[in-house]
């Protein structure tokens, strides 16, 4: 049966029109269908995001309430500034530049993504394929090499290696048994363009050792009569010119192909084929077949003008597989230290796939796989039983994959899902992560996929999660770095606020906090290099906070320097015996504190094996720092900018004030000293203390 938008790839057909469906009906609408039903599931990163921002509004809102009510009942006659006020605190406890700085982390890297080969269409994916802890393989071209190789022959009755079979001219058995894969065979290997079945191009790559050209060898012996392959009779035959005279050459399922053969060249000699003979043989194949390998028969005779496929005289046959992709071992080896289960789908034999799992260290038993008409069998509470041991399903059907990964979503696994056909659609786009094939994948996957591989390789797959990790990783550090902040500048204006009923920060400083200086070195966090030993965690928890095993440093941070703010302030307050004087010194302090912290940020995350390196310095952070710091002497040091960012300068000619070029400076740069020690000592006890 052939279906609307399939396409003939081999083979001569006649065919009839039998039905004519509506487009809801037919095969492909009811792939459509498969695809508009899958719901898209919120991204853990959407998840997170949304979590935080309700948390913050919240205490954002209540904030600013508290601050109004407090100052309108100590100075009611500045309800106006004292809304102000309210309303600034409230913007400055909410991250603005959050988004921002996550979509510019996203974005590059997407942009490093798409060097090793895996275009993403979603920023966001690029953080789930982080949270990956499930990976559903396609095994064909992604696990596999896509190329079938030729690893035993059997011939004169022996099974040998393929690099221990000799061919020469004057072996008239080896003549005819090279003329087989060469003549009955339409594939062509020239000038790196490999067109054909890939099983008849496997047979020219074997035939190419003996310097065999396929197109030369055709052209000196012209094809005059073909009987093309037919799945009813598994085999194919051809009839060519051999030095004037004309030989026919068969190949086929050995079982079939035996059907037809009455002789067998042995020793060199045609003899009769007895029937102890073809259980010999079948008994060898056998054993090829349990290796995984198919097998592929060949048999000739002298063209009698009559039957071409009959009283044939037995040549031979090879066992071919296609074999794994040497990267793909290592990946999967590196999969598996990152705590992500493999899991490899495909529509090959079980025979099949158990060799090929066995050689990706996948599985190690015919227990760890079941077939398509087994899951047919089960319920999905059987089948979720199942993967606890099954790692490998065999011949499977569309359907079967998106139950695989239906399953598996209900089992809390954050899933990865391969796929090339058109088929593939609906389990690609239920998948919390759909990856397509660049080179063989048709455009209907990669529409529905989230990422596409330009090699179609399984190890680019673990690059993009290690790249996934190292992203949330770094978006985790800017949130903790910004959060502590924003608790440190909240923290400070309150308490001093309460206790003296002095504002030390106005509304412009605020916003020069939130908005210049948290920006300026956020982002440089986010633009680190990727830290490898990420690969050596176990995959994180889909429900995990943000605030997960770093909520202690968050607290430790903004305690730290909203302390030391509130000690300049007061310290400021008895040196100078002027508040606006100690205002200005706790402005200079506070602006600087995130350059300083920033660092503690990036210190080692000590979930991490204790005896891999520390990470590579990040060079984007020291030149931030530099750039921050300058600017904040600038504003208040600056004549004119001053004037802008300290409203007290007005009154006070902060220009022309003794504290102007040193005691300001010393009694900040003090300050400023105080977190950074804490911070070292804090470091110090995390080693003692380790994970």
């Amino acid at each position: 049966m052939a279906f609307m938008s399939t396409f003939i790839t081999n083979g001569r057909a006649v065919g009839i029109v039998v039905a004519n469906a509506d487009a809801v009906n037919s095969e492909i609408g009811k792939i459509a269908a498969g695809v508009i039903s899958a719901k898209q599931e919120k991204t853990p990163l959407q998840i997170r995001l949304t979590k935080l921002t309700k948390i913050v509004s919240i205490f954002a809102v209540l904030l600013a309430i508290f601050v109004f009510v407090f100052f309108l009942l100590t100075d009611e006659n500045s309800w106006p500034i004292n809304l102000m006020t309210s309303v600034t605190i409230a913007i400055a406890v909410i991250p603005e530049s959050l988004i921002v700085i996550v979509s510019v982390i996203l974005s590059l890297s997407v942009k490093r993504m798409a060097r090793v080969n895996v275009i993403v269409k979603k920023l966001d994916a690029v953080e789930t394929l982080g949270s990956v802890n499930v990976i559903c393989s396609d095994k064909t071209g992604t696990l596999t090499q896509n190329k079938m190789t030729v690893k035993e022959v059997i011939f004169n009755n022996e099974t040998m290696k393929e690099s221990d079979f000799q061919f020469e001219t004057d072996n008239r058995a080896a003549f005819h048994f090279i003329n087989c894969l060469t003549l009955c065979n339409d594939a062509i290997n020239q000038k790196k363009e490999r067109i054909g079945d890939p099983t008849e191009i496997a047979l020219i790559d074997f035939t190419r050792r003996f310097t065999i050209s396929e197109v030369k060898y055709r052209e000196q012996y012209v094809r005059t009569l073909e009987v093309p392959f037919d799945s009813d009779r598994k085999l194919m035959s051809t009839v060519n010119q051999i030095n004037k005279q004309e030989f026919v050459y068969t190949k086929g399922a050995l079982d079939q192909l035996l059907k037809h053969c009455h002789k067998i060249y042995l020793n060199n000699k045609i003899i009769p084929l007895t029937t102890a003979m073809k259980e010999e043989l079948q008994q060898k194949a056998l054993e090829l077949l349990s290796q995984a390998l198919r097998v592929l028969a060949f048999a000739f005779k002298e063209y009698d003008k009559k039957e071409i496929e009959t009283d044939l005289i037995f040549l031979g046959a090879v066992g071919m597989i296609d074999p794994p992709r040497p990267e793909a071992v290592e990946a999967v080896k590196k999969a598996h230290e990152a705590g992500i289960r493999v899991i490899m789908i495909t529509g090959d034999h079980k025979a099949t796939a158990l060799a090929i799992a066995k050689d990706l260290n996948l599985v190690t038993s015919e227990a760890n796989v079941i077939s398509g008409h087994q899951i047919d069998s089960m319920n999905n509470k059987e089948l979720q039983e199942k993967f606890k041991d099954v790692s490998v399903f065999a011949r499977v059907n569309p359907d079967h994959k998106t139950r695989i990964v239906e399953c598996l979503q209900s089992m809390n696994y954050v899933v990865s899902m391969t796929g090339d056909g058109v088929n593939d659609a609906p389990s690609l786009s239920k998948a919390d992560i759909g990856v397509a094939m660049g080179i063989t994948g048709t455009d209907v996957s990669k529409e529905a996929a989230n990422i596409i591989l330009q090699d179609d390789n399984f190890s680019t797959i673990i690059r993009g999660v290690e790249e996934g990790r190292n992203v949330y990783h770094k978006i985790k550090r800017v949130i903790a770095f910004v959060c502590a902040a924003q608790l440190a500048n909240v923290l400070a204006f309150i308490i001093i606020s309460v206790s003296t009923q002095i504002k030390p920060f106005d509304s412009v400083n605020i916003l020069w906090f939130n908005l210049v200086v948290e920006t300026l070195m956020a982002i440089p966090i986010g633009l680190g290099d990727n830290d490898n030993r990420l690969m050596l965690d176990k995959p994180r928890n889909k429900k995990e906070s943000f605030f997960t095993n770093s909520l202690i440093t968050i607290l430790y941070l903004a305690f730290v320097t909203a302390g030391t703010v509130i000690a300049t302030f007061f310290i400021g307050k008895e040196v100078f015996n002027n508040v606006e004087d100690a205002k200005i010194a706790t402005i200079l302090v506070m602006a600087c504190a995130p350059v300083i912290f920033a660092f503690a940020i990036q210190l080692p995350n000590y979930q991490i094996k204790a005896h891999h390196k520390m990470e590579p310095t990040n060079y984007y952070l020291l030149g931030a720092s530099l750039i921050a710091l300058t600017l904040n002497f600038l504003i208040i040091y600056t004549p004119g900018l001053n004037l802008i960012f300290l409203s007290t300068a007005n009154e006070n000619n902060f220009e022309t004030s003794p504290l102007l070029s040193w005691q300001m400076s010393i009694i900040s740069l003090r300050m400023m000293g105080v977190p950074l020690l804490l911070l070292l000592a804090y470091d110090a006890i995390r080693k003692l203390i380790g994970p």
